[in-house]
C-alpha cells in the first residue's frame, strides 16, 4: 500500500473513541484504479500508539480496517468510500485522548492501474465519525494530501529453463540471469 495522507487526533481533555473515516477520492485518477483503501495507526514495535514514529511503516503499523472487508470505491457511491474501523481490534488503537494518535491513509493500487494519473484524499471535520456517544469534531478546514501520481513500472520475466540448441533436454538457466520484457 501507498500511505496518502497523515493524519494526527487528540483531545483536550476528555477522550472519545474514533469509529469510522468517510473520505473523497481526489485527482485525475480512475477510482477502479485503486483496489482498496485502509487505515493504520503509527505504533512502536511494541504496540504503544503513543510512541510511534510517523512514518508509515506497513511492517511495523497497525491497520484497524477490518482486512476481510476491504473499503473499495464503487459505482454507487463514486469518488468516496467508509473506512469503518474494525471492532476486533485493540480499543486503544482507536481511542483519541490528549495524546497525539497518528494515523494514515493508505491506497492499494491495481497493478493495472493507469499511468500518469494522480490520486489523492480529501477529508472534512464532518467525515471523522466518532462511535455514539463519543463527542463531537470541532470544526476544521478540508485537509487534502498531495498527489500520487502512478508510474508504470517494468514488467520482469524470470526464465527457469530453456531450450537451448546443443542442450540435450532442458537447459537450467542460472537464476540471477533476468530477462526483461519489451513494451
Amino acid at each position: 500500500g501507498v500511505g496518502v495522507l497523515r493524519l494526527q487526533f487528540w483531545t483536550p481533555v476528555f477522550t472519545a473513541v474514533l469509529g469510522s473515516i468517510h473520505i473523497s477520492h481526489t485527482g485525475s485518477g480512475l477510482d477502479s484504479d485503486i483496489l482498496r483503501a485502509r487505515l493504520y495507526i503509527d505504533v512502536a514495535s511494541n504496540g504503544d500508539p503513543k510512541t510511534g514514529d510517523k512514518i508509515f511503516k506497513p511492517g511495523e503499523d497497525k491497520e484497524i480496517t477490518d482486512p476481510n472487508l476491504p473499503a473499495s470505491f464503487s459505482t454507487d457511491t463514486p469518488r468516496a468510500l467508509d473506512l469503518v474501523l474494525n471492532p476486533q481490534e485493540r480499543l486503544d488503537w482507536r481511542t483519541l485522548e490528549v495524546a497525539t494518535r497518528t494515523y494514515f491513509i493508505v491506497y492499494d493500487f491495481h497493478p493495472a492501474a493507469i499511468p500518469n494519473l494522480k490520486h489523492g484524499v480529501q477529508i472534512t471535520a464532518q467525515d471523522i465519525i466518532p462511535l455514539a456517544g463519543n463527542g463531537n469534531v470541532i470544526s476544521f478546514s478540508a485537509v487534502q494530501s498531495t498527489q500520487v501520481v502512478v508510474v508504470a513500472t517494468e514488467d520482469e520475466a524470470v526464465l527457469h529453463k530453456i531450450n537451448d540448441p546443443g542442450c540435450s533436454g532442458t537447459c537450467v538457466l542460472p537464476p540471477d540471469r533476468k530477462i526483461p520484457s519489451k513494451p
